[in-house]
Formats: structure tokens, sequence, C-alpha cells
């Protein structure tokens, strides 16, 4: 994959954000799109692509080019998995009015450019909808209506009035895992149980035994990626629970993933120690002692001396 570089915020920076039980086996997960995919239509598929993928690229169509509603057509298809939603692409784009046919943004397809997106449709542009269904390693071409890209409040950074349509040309690098997915194993004696919402959140049923005083790591979904490697940064999403289930954080209920680098001096050790060799797509649970944790000390509403167990889901690796 492609190194992301400082442009990666740029899209999201530019753009005003809209906002920002028992589970499926988790290939059904994966095989199912997370939001609406949009379709081909006359205005997505009037656009010409001069020039070639992984190289500069121009497009031209006829303006003002509007659309009651967004429209995608991929004009190379990857060899890739398929793009889900609700998760983080990385990308390579050109953007263009509309209404007037001029080039807003690119990062120029030389490979120092590639944006990160958490794309979901919560937020705008609904990139979401967009890139849903499309391999990894496709090219395409999306037409925006007004709402779908910036709420028909247009963007005076990008000089978008509120009817203005945007055409993107997209050539989608890579993308995370929204969750967990591969091939889910037996839940292991001695750990906590684990317990999944629809959407892959998950929750959990303390044990009323003591807790071990050793690290303990238990794999529930084997992901088929490339292993963690200290140094690393892995994207993630993650609930940590005290050892008798009080919830003290959890990026399902920030809504979005986070990345760490995977190193003692960004997180505590045991976090460290039960990441490194996970595979990508994988999900682990893992106990950890208060001295590869926070210690006699605590942290915050983390009291001192307290056992930690984490869920976690591994997205992918930057």
């Amino acid at each position: 994959m492609k190194k992301p570089s400082s442009i990666a915020l740029m899209i999201g920076a530019s753009l005003v954000l809209a906002g920002c039980a028992t589970s499926e086996p988790a290939a059904e997960q994966e095989a199912s799109t997370l939001c609406d995919p949009v379709s081909s239509g006359a205005a997505s598929e009037v656009v010409q692509v001069e020039g070639e993928k992984d190289g500069e690229v121009e497009l031209s169509f006829p303006t003002p080019l509007t659309t009651e509603n967004s429209q995608t057509t991929i004009i190379e298809t990857g060899e890739g998995r398929n793009f889900t939603g609700e998760a983080r692409a990385y990308f390579e784009y050109a953007m263009y009015s509309g209404t007037t046919g001029e080039e807003i943004l690119s990062t120029g397809f030389g490979g120092e450019q590639l944006v990160k997106f958490f794309a979901t449709s919560e937020v705008t542009p609904n990139l979401c909808q967009a890139l849903a269904g499309a391999p990894m390693g496709s090219s395409l071409v999306s037409v925006f209506t007004a709402q779908d890209f910036h709420n028909s409040q247009g963007n005076s950074q990008l000089g978008l009035e509120p009817e203005d349509t945007v055409v993107m040309y997209v050539e989608l690098e890579d993308f995370a895992y929204p969750r967990a997915t591969g091939e889910e194993l037996p839940q292991q004696g001695g750990f906590p149980t684990v317990v999944l919402t629809p959407d892959g959140q998950p929750g959990l049923q303390p044990l009323e035994s003591a807790a071990p005083e050793e690290l303990r790591t238990s794999t529930l979904i084997e992901g088929p990626g490339e292993p963690i490697a200290i140094g690393d940064t892995a994207y993630v999403h993650y609930s940590g629970w005290t050892w008798d289930g009080v919830l003290f954080d959890s990026s399902w209920d920030r809504g979005e993933p986070t990345e760490f680098p995977i190193s003692t001096q960004n997180l505590i050790e045991g976090f460290v120690q039960s990441l490194e060799g996970v595979t990508v797509g994988s999900q682990i649970i893992t106990v950890i002692p208060p001295d590869l944790a926070y210690g006699d000390e605590g942290s915050g509403s983390i009291p001192g001396g307290s056992t930690l167990v984490f869920v976690i889901d591994v997205l992918s690796i930057d």
C-alpha cells in the first residue's frame, strides 16, 4: 500500500461534516455492504477520463452536469475484496465542479499524497455510498448531488455554491476492514464471554472468579491479513473494561476506529504484547494484569490495581 501523507485529512478538513445480541458470522458481515451503494447512470457515464491509472488524468464532461441521485461508474475493476462501507479508505482523487467543469483539488496520482478517509454514511461527502461495492484496486467516477457532497450548503474553501454538483475520479488503493473478519474460533475458558451487537460492537459478560495474575490473550476471530510487528501503526476498534465488567473506554462509542503506534512509548505494555503478531482482520480478547497496565496508581476512571480486559478488532496496518 502506498504511504499516506499530510493530504490525508484534506477532504475532511475542507468539507463540512454532517455529524460525525448475537452477531452474524464474520464472513457474512464482510460480504454485506454497510451503506447503500449508488448505481451507475447517465451523469457518471458521460464523464470522460483522459490518462492512465497511477498517472496524470483529466476529466471532461458537459456542463452543468446535474443529477437527481448520486451515481458511480467503475472505469477499471480491481481484483481485491469489495469495499463494504463504514471503514477507512485509502485513495487518490481528482475533484471537479459539476457546474463549471473546473478542477478543484487533486492528489496528483504520484503516490505521495494518498488520502485516508473514514467513509461513513454519517458524514458528507458521502463516500460510503459512492465507494460501496467497488473492489480494491478499482478506478471509478462518482457524480455527487449537492446534498450528498456538501449538504446543499456550498463550500467557500472549494468555491462551491449550494446547488453545485461535484465530480470525482477515484483510484481506490486499499481500505481497512470495518470490523474483525475471518475464521471464528471457540471462546476459551477462563476469559469473560464476549457478545456482539449486529454491527459488531462487543459487550462483555464478566467472570465472578478472581482475575488471573498473568497476561492472557485469546483469538476470537482469526483474520487473513499481515501480522502486526512492534513499531507498526495499527488501526483498530476496541473496548476496555475492568475485570468486574465496568466499561472505561470504547472506540465504538465514539463512532470511529482509532490508530495506535504499537510501542510501549505510546501504550501500556500489556496492550502492546497482546497485539504483537496478531493478523489484520482478527479480533482478540486480552486480560492485562495491573503490572502490565496502570499499576497501583490507576489512570483516570481506572482504579489502582485494576486488571483490564480489552476486546480489539485489528482493521488495518499503516
